[in-house]
């Protein structure tokens, strides 16, 4: 667990409680098996499809393994978990334990054990090394037995620790804030963003038209994106944010996605913006693919029904990427992709054929500046 500022000291000393109950776990849970480590889990009430990992705890087998070290670092430590790709999320939407192969990482199988607490269900996940005993039904016969006793002598210490730490928590429902946990590892969605460049020059000169061009442009991507699976975020003084949501079943195939889903809808902005002619004021667009979620800005209480709501608002990470990609961009120039993308876990190059492809879709008449850099990413894990 990453601690920072904002963890209250009674949460910090709550969560020493869960890790010390795992630490047992994992002592005992070591003896009969190969273990590399394990993790407590639990949903999220405010980021729907994805869950809370409490603590990770490395037994002295997986600290010696890189691999797994590594995997640990970019993925689970102080992040939440997106359960659609996850042996977790099966393990809780089935409300169902045992043992599975890892869909985060390859060279895992895992261990699910259910805990029910007051208000919502607990998971503790246990890693073993794959080449060990090769199959979840390999896994159970040799070890599955020792592994429920001692889970059945321990869970009731652990789950104590969990409402414990949850009692310490000011509002449960922001837990997520309260752990300062980031986003997860996986991505679910392709940002993509456009403005007018010299906007401000240009509104001084002869603002009726600049808005006449925007509005035009605005209009037109409302019916364009949503033509595509995507919906417009936000509508910013001159551009748009704009977001396409991958579907689980293209968690493998990030280019196909983009390429069936973001590039015609882009192409289809470029083609609009020509119809504007020679006085079509410039423009830049900038995409990056990343995880994005919803976050609670401002609860908004309901006397009359005794109850609260919220307002929120979509943050992540990949917003200051395209931003940063965007201001780089020069008038009438786009970029796909791009270095220094955030938090997405192992990226995969785009490939020769995908960005030939980008390149035919996107870009008619407009400059490019296109970098492979990082647009697809292919997870490795849960």
């Amino acid at each position: 667990m990453v601690e920072n500022r904002y963890m209250d000291k009674n949460l910090i000393d709550a969560l020493e409680g869960v890790r010390s109950g795992l630490l047992d776990l994992a002592l005992k849970a070591s003896r009969y098996s190969d273990l590399l480590g394990l993790a407590a889990i639990m949903p999220d009430a405010a980021h729907s499809g994805s869950a809370h990992i409490l603590s990770v705890i490395n037994t002295e087998r997986g600290d010696h393994d890189n691999a797994h070290s590594q995997f640990v670092t970019q993925n689970l430590d102080g992040r939440r978990l997106y359960l659609p790709a996850s042996a977790a999320g099966l393990a809780l939407s089935q409300n169902k334990s045992g043992f599975d192969d890892s869909k985060m990482n390859p060279s895992h199988l895992v261990g699910n054990f259910l805990v029910k607490l007051t208000d919502a269900p607990l998971l503790v996940q246990m890693a073993f090394d794959k080449s060990s005993v090769h199959t979840p039904a390999k896994l159970d016969q040799l070890s599955g037995r020792n592994l429920r006793q001692i889970w059945d002598a321990q869970h009731k210490a652990i789950a104590g620790a969990t409402e414990n730490m949850l009692s310490a928590v000011r509002d449960p429902v922001l837990l997520s804030e309260a752990l300062a946990l980031d986003v997860p590892s996986v991505a679910n969605a392709v940002l993509v963003a456009w403005d007018v460049t010299g906007s401000s020059a240009l509104a001084h000169k002869d603002y009726p038209s600049l808005r006449g061009d925007l509005l035009y442009l605005k209009r037109a991507m409302h019916d364009i994106v949503s033509d595509y699976g995507g919906n417009v975020l936000r509508n910013e003084g001159d551009g748009q944010w704009l977001s396409f949501s991958i579907p689980d079943h293209k968690q493998g195939d990030y280019g196909g996605f983009f390429l069936e889903h973001v590039a015609p809808a882009i192409h289809e902005l470029i083609e609009a913006h020509k119809k504007l002619g020679s006085h079509a004021p410039p423009i830049r667009v900038a995409s990056a693919i990343g995880h994005i979620e919803d976050n609670i800005t401002q609860p908004l209480s309901y006397p009359f029904k005794g109850a609260a709501a919220y307002s929120f608002e979509t943050m992540g990470p990949v917003f200051w990427t395209v931003s940063s990609l965007l201001k780089s961009m020069p008038a009438n120039g786009a970029v796909i992709g791009g270095d220094g993308q955030s938090t997405c876990g192992a990226s995969v190059a785009v490939s020769d054929d995908t960005l030939a492809a980008v390149k035919k879709s996107l870009y008619g008449g407009i400059s490019q500046t296109v970098s492979k850099g990082t647009l697809m990413r292919h997870i490795l894990a849960p």
